[in-house]
């Protein structure tokens, strides 16, 4: 069963809650789900921090310490820190066949992380995930594989006619 991009965004909601209790995005990621790998990665990435307090906090929690609760107390600091510092998702859409994935409350980590994976869609087809390159064949600059490039799915393989945008402003 192929999901769509509502299915996706649950399966983020369950694996990161906090990080999409806290998106300012609705219910939809606004791409395709060929990116949605790339964007759980990059989720992940984002929440590790607050998962691994999280996970260090259970364990404070069911297996004391004999240091009179001190261990405890530092892993609920811990997580409280890393809950306050988990930025909010604000925008997740497609521009210039590119994934752009804007958040505030960011630090440099996290600004990394959403470049590597911005440079990772635009060689990653929005569709389906295969290896892909920008695709501006309809108008529009979309990443696509060769199965969804708009030069595979006209008739006669070649462009619809239409001038590139990379072609508009040169004279002719």
């Amino acid at each position: 069963m192929i999901k769509d991009t509502e299915e996706y965004f649950e399966d983020l909601a369950k694996s990161y809650p906090e990080l999409m209790e806290m998106a300012n995005i609705g219910e939809d990621l606004g791409v395709d789900v060929g990116w949605f790998n790339i964007i759980d990665t990059l989720c992940g990435c984002i929440y590790s921090p607050l998962a691994s307090a999280k996970n260090r906090l259970k364990a404070a929690t069911e297996y004391p310490r004999s240091d009179d609760g001190l261990y405890l107390i530092e892993c609920q600091a811990r997580y409280k820190f890393e809950l306050e510092n988990l930025p909010t998702i604000t925008e997740v859409k497609e521009k210039f066949g590119g994934l752009r994935f804007y958040v505030s409350g960011s630090n440099d980590r996290i600004e990394s992380l959403i470049e590597f994976a911005e440079r990772m869609s635009r060689c990653t087809c929005e569709k389906c995930g295969a290896p892909g390159e920008i695709d501006d064949g309809t108008g529009w600059m979309k990443t696509h594989c060769k199965k969804h490039s708009s030069i595979a799915n006209s008739d006669d393989g070649h462009h619809d006619g239409r001038v590139s945008a990379k072609f508009q402003d040169e004279d002719v």
